[in-house]
């Protein structure tokens, strides 16, 4: 039913401890409308409990979070640990006890901040929004802002009672727990105890835990791949965004993690060089950059152009002819660049706090690379000339052989007009558009 983890504290020297539990369960995001109550479950469990309980709790000097993750519930407390165990117990009771339909939990008043929240998205910049679409196409399980607002219409206090009983009575759970600080062995595996024995429950098994995916963007080695277009959210934006993303394989691949040193160091090449052309010389937008991060396990290497100047579809045109030369000068800084980022990736946490959240999410995300940042920067140091070009022809040059592109178009009022055109145009070239995600 549990698989727990313990740091003991050995650099900071504070008396203090935290523990971090997480109950998988597919529930809270099985559907738009339980996604929904999951969302007012939380707030209305925070608004509750901080009457009761939280206010005293940090007037003491101790802490409680409880949230839907991706994967399940999340709680996390932290403060003195001589005191630690207790407040746990007090908190999962009152988790327990509490009833969503009562006076405390405001029904009215978090439904309304929780719409307001959704609505908001048509106020975002449209390089926002056009990341919106990009993780709707790719993130599993995801809804649209639209579903999550239709169900959230219908939902009741006692629809999140109801969820509430389901989720602590019904559902199987399986758990993981991190303690790290000021603490023993034995005393972490009290702390894990205090709360299984205070919130029983049946185990998932393991062949049904949640986890978030990314989709595979369909190869299309020529071209500009899959295109998702829309019109801003707002018709008043006159701005136009284009998001061109590459993905660039896996973190679990045989070399998944050479792959991602080789793209972070493509990526502080080309990047400085991308400002230039696009904004300080080209003036396509006042938005102009490029970035290599990794979700939910998939490398990404990232291209976006936010303004007013030119429609999205010629933005992306003039993306592609700056990748084109990106790496034609026979000499760039290789070394330097992929030393700094090396030394950079050896940055060691400077709190307690931020040393558990680092923990943490190795084991969120079940990889358990507990010496992560010592294998990467070894990775970074490693990386040679060959290696980025071969990154480069392999996902992002036209005629690669892995190249996963996913172009989202965002149409302000300037070129609105344009947008049919666009997709006729892109259409030509062999694009592949991507209906509505929604």
């Amino acid at each position: 039913r549990w698989c727990s983890f313990f740091r003991q504290d050995t650099q900071w020297g504070v008396p203090k401890a935290y523990a971090v539990f997480e109950l998988l369960t597919p529930f809270p995001r099985s559907s738009a409308r339980a996604t929904v109550l999951s969302r007012l479950y939380e707030a209305m469990l925070r608004s509750g409990l901080l009457e009761d309980l939280l206010y005293d709790a940090q007037c003491a000097g101790l802490s409680f979070e409880v949230s839907a993750s991706p994967r399940g519930m999340l709680l996390f407390f932290g403060g003195f640990d001589d005191r630690l165990a207790d407040f746990a117990q007090a908190c999962v009771e009152a988790i327990l006890a509490f009833d969503p339909t009562s006076k405390k939990g405001r029904f009215e008043p978090q439904r309304d901040i929780l719409d307001r929240e959704l609505e908001s998205i048509s106020s975002q910049q449209p390089f926002e929004q056009a990341g919106y679409w990009t993780s709707l196409a790719l993130s599993s399980p995801n809804f649209s802002i639209e579903e999550l607002r239709s169900a959230l219409r219908k939902v009741t206090a006692l629809d999140v009672g109801a969820f509430a009983t389901q989720l602590w009575q019904r559902e199987p759970l399986y758990g993981f727990a991190l303690c790290y600080g000021n603490l023993r062995a034995d005393e972490a595996d009290k702390l894990v105890a205090t709360v299984e024995n205070a919130l029983p429950f049946q185990p998932l098994q393991e062949g049904l835990w949640p986890a978030s995916a990314q989709t595979k963007i369909p190869l299309h080695p020529r071209g500009p791949g899959c295109v998702l277009i829309h019109d801003a959210l707002d018709p008043a934006e006159e701005n136009s965004a284009v998001t061109v993303t590459f993905q660039v394989g896996a973190a679990r691949d045989p070399d998944g993690r050479q792959l991602w040193a080789a793209m972070q160091v493509l990526s502080a090449l080309v990047r400085d060089g991308f400002f230039s052309e696009l904004r300080t010389k080209q003036q396509l937008g006042y938005i102009v950059t490029s970035l290599a991060d990794r979700k939910e396990g998939v490398n990404r290497l990232l291209f976006i152009v936010q303004g007013t100047v030119l429609n999205p579809v010629a933005v992306m045109s003039r993306i592609d002819a700056f990748l084109e030369e990106a790496l034609q000068s026979s000499e760039f800084a290789l070394t330097e660049v992929a030393a700094s980022l090396a030394e950079l990736r050896l940055a060691r946490p400077q709190q307690l706090a931020e040393a558990v959240d680092t923990t943490w999410r190795e084991i969120a995300s079940r990889e358990f690379l507990f010496d992560r940042i010592v294998k990467e920067s070894n990775a970074l140091r490693s990386v040679r000339r060959k290696d980025v070009l071969d990154v480069f022809d392999r996902f992002v040059a036209e005629g690669g052989q892995d190249r996963r592109r996913l172009v989202s178009l965002v149409f302000g009022s300037a070129h609105r007009g344009q947008r049919d055109a666009g997709a006729k145009a892109l259409a030509a070239l062999d694009a592949e558009i991507i209906p509505d995600p929604r």
